[in-house]
């Protein structure tokens, strides 16, 4: 299902293809297919472009492509405004919303170049919009850390959690030195090789000596980190049976993106069947949801978008009984302040002829996502990181 501001659909176009200023506009929730025609032809149409653009970035160079600096200096927000759908809310809204549920960001803020070169690397845009929830781990995401952990401890491995890395000194010869913080126990632990798995703004503020420099420290200096809030809310019926995900244009709605996420009945172990979405506000809305808001408001603003998004002939689904919800406010995380990933600003990948910063320097390597080749910002993501 999807949400959109729709100018008149081909009427509206026409009219103001002679001339005939009309400026209104109506906000529509409904199905894809449920779109004025002509909305959705430019919808597929802008699609079919931007695979076109994208299947001429060359895989891992994306600043030797033609055009590279023109299109990384401008924003996928400009690009759709004057070349990609310019007179088409509809087209903008929607390839908004997908640029935003990948980067976690604003499309002022995402360069058409990186957009490109994210949908080179998945296959296309309806792949990042489908294949990005099609598996899942029915035990939940945090049992693949915990049976990691659990391995690691019987082979002799100390895993340390809640130590605090307040300083890091390295070099190619003699490795590296942390200074870490335990509660009120200042300590140093030696390493021959450091993995530092953490999203480049994240290594910035650490205290490194010496810093990074030349081309890898312009590489980090040049991420931003997205910023997302996920909200998992269960239901005690399944009042939006029939529609998988959800998505508006993020002028719209505080809160963009909605996916099912009910376990299977058959994994439930014969008890009750579990109603369950995920909803999620994205980039300067989850800034500021983040920082001004309370869990219990979240949440309510996140159900109320969600019934908009899922309601049937323009009015949002009736109200269902709230039976519990868990959240990651990921700005508001220490050490990490947002997520899924970070991402160079406008102009830096041609500037620094790189889009991530995993190249190893002198005892240090780059585990996280970002340093991918295929799914940035997810777990997938890290198994390709070097």
């Amino acid at each position: 299902r999807v949400g959109v501001c729709s100018a008149g659909g081909l009427l509206g176009s026409l009219s103001r293809a002679f001339g005939r200023a009309n400026e209104s506009k109506t906000l529509l929730f409904t199905t894809q297919y449920g779109l004025p025609a002509w909305d959705l032809l430019q919808y597929v149409l802008l699609t079919r472009k931007v695979n076109r653009l994208a299947e001429a970035i060359p895989v891992g160079r994306p600043w030797d492509a033609e055009g590279a600096k023109d299109l990384d200096s401008k924003s996928v927000a400009k690009w759709l405004e004057e070349d990609g759908a310019p007179n088409n809310s509809t087209a903008q809204g929607l390839m908004a919303s997908v640029v935003q549920s990948v980067f976690c960001a604003d499309p002022s803020h995402v360069s058409m170049l990186l957009f490109l070169t994210a949908v080179k690397e998945e296959g296309g845009v309806q792949v990042l919009l489908e294949e990005a929830q099609t598996q899942r781990v029915v035990q939940g995401n945090g049992t693949l850390s915990q049976r990691l952990a659990s391995s690691l401890t019987k082979r002799g491995v100390e895993i340390r959690l809640g130590v605090e890395v307040l300083g890091l000194t390295h070099s190619a010869e003699e490795g590296a030195m942390l200074t870490t913080r335990e509660g009120a126990n200042i300590s140093k632990v030696s390493a021959r090789r450091v993995v530092l798995a953490m999203p480049p703004p994240a290594i910035a503020s650490l205290s490194l000596k010496p810093k990074l420099s030349g081309a890898l420290g312009a590489q980090m200096a040049a991420q931003r980190m997205g910023k997302v809030i996920k909200v998992v809310v269960e239901f005690a019926e399944c009042w939006w049976r029939g529609a998988h995900c959800a998505m508006a244009d993020p002028d719209i709605l505080e809160a963009s993106l909605a996916f099912d996420v009910s376990p299977p009945t058959n994994c439930e172990g014969g008890g009750r069947p579990r109603h369950i979405l995920a909803i999620f506000f994205f980039g300067a809305k989850a800034e500021q949801w983040s920082a001004g808001k309370s869990e219990a408001e979240r949440r309510e603003e996140a159900v109320r978008c969600a019934r908009l998004l899922f309601g049937k002939k323009g009015e949002p689904a009736p109200p269902c009984e709230v039976l519990a919800s868990v959240e990651g406010d990921w700005p508001a995380v220490p050490g990490i302040r947002g997520g899924y990933q970070s991402f160079p600003s406008l102009g830096s990948i041609v500037a620094t002829q790189s889009y991530s910063g995993s190249t190893p320097t002198s005892c240090l390597h780059f585990a996280s996502t970002e340093n991918a080749t295929a799914w940035r910002g997810y777990m997938d993501g890290v198994r390709f990181s070097k």
